[in-house]
């Protein structure tokens, strides 16, 4: 097998799914649900549906083992999962209750098609010898440099044509990654399928233990207010698809500047104290969100590039950390599983708690308040599963920094 080629179209394949994942479960979405009738507890319940479809990647273990080709599995569910959304280019199904059903089964299929391809990529990783955190920061920098340009094409073309742009766009993109998985090569998968062995050999493992229980602890308490920004940005800010866009670019330069930079660091600090790092910084977030003047309407551009910082670092080390723990095709299922029935846990309950105050506004301020509270406390809790040498997380700030003044200075 060449491992550089199936990097190299990976890669591509990475930047349409990430286009695709980013259109379909960010603003974009909350703000069609918004024009359809959708209020603050419903875009919560819409974001908790994601996360409970995530319970049916168990379908992928049973799948994976009878149809054995996990790259061939990934390209189908993957396909069914994002062309979906054609269905909403015609307005007779513009409608709250079709829009959720949709939003499942898109779930549904996406999460069986994530686990048979984190199966695939794994072992495709571990086979590769150059510094892995080192390439996932690059990967995920290109993907995002990517997704920001054309999230402001994107923006221009929805904000001219509207929303059935959106959808055709949608189902074009998940052509294309249909196409790009047929040239990937298959690691067929071999042995017995036995899901005891499976279950003793991960909850045997104190790195797997670990860092599922962080998952949980993160998908549920930031669950509560994540749902949140993008509803108080669509509706209290009143930010158009353009200006969602722009949201979206000041977001995707702040990753693609960051996710290289971290993925240097992952390599040298290990990923526990590259994670932790970055849930302190991002805790302050929620706070500027409360505090904004009313006149600072570029505050949200501020926003998307300065959190994203953070974000970059963490999702960086999510990746990672999940990579590299995966043994067997059960890990990621229960990672993602467990995240999800978590996560939507979370959602509902964000949305029943902004629904008991009278003026919703005041709810989601209190909600980001709360986020706040909860990115700290992750960050206190932050269990260990370490795989590499370890940096005190002071001695790892006093690094970066010196790092950052060595570059300034050498320039």
């Amino acid at each position: 097998m060449n491992v550089e080629k199936n990097l190299k179209i990976s890669l591509f394949e990475g930047i349409i799914s990430g286009i695709h994942f980013s259109i379909a479960n960010g603003v974009y979405i909350t703000a069609f649900a918004t024009k359809i009738g959708a209020l603050a507890h419903d875009v919560a319940f819409m974001s908790s549906l994601f996360n409970i479809s995530i319970i049916f990647s168990f379908l992928s273990i049973i799948l994976l083992f009878f149809y054995r080709r996990p790259m061939m599995l990934a390209g189908i569910t993957g396909f069914i999962s994002r062309g979906i959304w054609i269905l909403f280019l015609f307005e007779k199904f513009w409608n709250i209750k079709i829009l959720l059903i949709v939003v499942f089964f898109s779930g549904v299929f996406l999460n069986v098609s994530a686990t048979a391809w984190a199966y695939w990529f794994s072992n495709l990783l571990k086979k590769y010898e150059a510094k892995r955190g080192e390439y996932l920061g690059v990967r995920l920098g290109v993907i995002t440099f990517t997704q920001t340009i054309s999230f402001f094409i994107i923006a221009i073309i929805f904000e001219k044509i509207g929303f059935k742009a959106l959808f055709l766009t949608l189902f074009l993109l998940s052509l294309i990654s249909f196409i790009l998985y047929l040239f990937q090569d298959e690691i067929p998968i071999e042995g017995k399928y036995d899901i005891k062995n499976y279950l003793k050999e991960a909850f045997s493992d104190k790195g797997f233990k670990g860092f599922l229980f962080y998952l949980i602890l993160f998908n549920f308490l930031l669950g509560i207010t994540a749902p949140m920004f993008g509803y108080y940005a669509v509706k209290y800010m009143h930010l158009t698809n353009f200006e969602l866009g722009l949201w979206m670019v000041s977001m995707g330069i702040g990753s693609t500047i960051f996710q290289p930079f971290w993925g240097k660091f992952i390599d040298k600090l290990s990923p526990r104290t590259t994670l932790k790092i970055n849930l302190f910084y991002v805790s302050t977030i929620p706070i500027i969100w409360i505090i904004r003047p009313s006149w600072m309407w570029y505050f949200i551009y501020i926003d998307g590039f300065f959190g994203t910082i953070g974000w970059a670092g963490i999702n960086l080390a999510h990746s990672y950390i999940t990579l590299m723990l995966i043994k067997n095709p059960l890990y990621q299922v229960l990672f993602t599983s467990f995240g999800g029935i978590f996560g939507f846990l979370g959602n509902n309950l964000g949305g029943y708690i902004v629904k008991i105050f009278p003026n919703e506004e005041i709810g989601i301020k209190f909600s980001f308040f709360l986020s706040f509270i909860f990115r700290i406390l992750i960050g206190l809790y932050l269990p260990k599963f370490e795989m590499k040498k370890v940096m005190k997380t002071k001695e790892a700030i006093k690094y970066i920094f010196k790092y950052l003044l060595d570059k300034i200075i050498t320039r």
